[in-house]
């Protein structure tokens, strides 16, 4: 295991870290969970730009078969098309704190998205 330095919005004011802005933690590369290990992903927009469903309906056997076979993918955003991504060993405090942003985070998008939904 290694230790590298590691910060998050959810603790970068909190004192434990001192003036250093950091924590220093333990972890360990695992396979990336995005791409689960090929460094590529499938681009979203084409999916939600039905572009597949319009080659399907067109008889576009050579783009499917592109599509199928990975033309169309992007270096993945999460592993930067590395296969693994760093995993750290985070304090109990820490974690606790990241969890709690990651809920209001997800709170405040739902809200948005009902804002949005009811034309506000």
């Amino acid at each position: 295991m290694k230790k590298i330095k590691f910060t998050h919005p959810a603790i970068e004011d909190d004192p434990r870290l001192e003036k250093l802005g950091h924590i220093l933690v333990d972890g360990e590369n695992i396979v990336c969970p995005n791409c689960r290990g090929t460094g590529t992903s499938e681009r979203t927009d084409i999916d939600c730009s039905l572009l597949i469903d319009d080659m399907m309906e067109d008889g576009d056997d050579e783009g499917l078969a592109n599509y199928n076979k990975g033309e169309y993918h992007e270096i993945c955003p999460e592993c930067q098309g590395n296969n693994v991504i760093f995993s750290p060993i985070l304090p109990d405090w820490a974690a606790k704190e990241i969890d709690e942003y990651h809920r209001c985070e997800a709170e405040d998008m739902e809200y948005a998205a009902q804002e949005r939904a009811c034309g506000a």
